[in-house]
């Protein structure tokens, strides 16, 4: 997993919602998901929804489709992952629109990162940020920044773009830790089944 989120509701209360982001189809994953989900829910007692964020249809594709452990005739633990991708992602080149939803700006810009419209959707993302709190856009800026990472191209514009805008200057500690990012691959270690 890449992204751990808890999530609290009025009307469903908390839940956890991991986040994976999914490059290619393999075979392996969904008993990954299985087990991650399963884990997640039993440390921490909260329902744990799985998004698997993609990057193209093909993957997309493949990742929403519901896989069943145990055998056919008694399916046990029904995995669905809720799967983000350019098929059902916006594209987010105005700025105002970026402001209203930033998280869905950040996302949408992920799943967007091999079109043609990248830089539009980062420019639009890195204005929208601009004079916003430094504790709501650091996660933004690092989950954007995870989601572009084995797309350094994209990654450079994003730092090019959304850092000096956020208002830091050049060098400080708070952009050179988000330049960090850039690099870094975050998401939970790998854990042993719980005994």
């Amino acid at each position: 997993m890449d992204t751990l989120l808890r999530l609290d509701s009025a009307e469903h209360g908390a839940f956890l919602l991991a986040i994976e982001a999914q490059g290619k189809k393999d075979p392996a994953k969904p008993a990954s998901w299985a087990y991650y989900t399963a884990y997640l829910w039993t440390k921490y007692r909260l329902p744990t929804a799985l998004m698997v964020v993609v990057q193209d249809r093909s993957t997309a594709e493949w990742a929403q489709r519901p896989v069943a452990g145990g055998p056919p005739q008694m399916p046990t633990l029904v995995l669905r992952p809720v799967v983000a991708g350019p098929h059902n992602m916006p594209v987010i080149t105005d700025p105002a629109e970026a402001r209203e939803d930033l998280v869905l700006a950040a996302l949408a810009a992920i799943t967007h990162a091999g079109e043609p419209d990248i830089d539009a959707i980062l420019k639009a993302l890195s204005t929208a940020l601009r004079g916003v709190p430094e504790d709501i856009a650091d996660p933004i800026i690092e989950f954007t920044a995870q989601g572009l990472a084995k797309r350094p191209a994209s990654g450079r514009h994003l730092y090019g773009r959304v850092a000096p805008r956020t208002g830091r200057e050049a060098g400080s500690g708070e952009q050179r830790r988000s330049v960090h990012l850039v690099e870094a691959r975050a998401g939970l270690r790998s854990h042993s089944p719980p005994r």
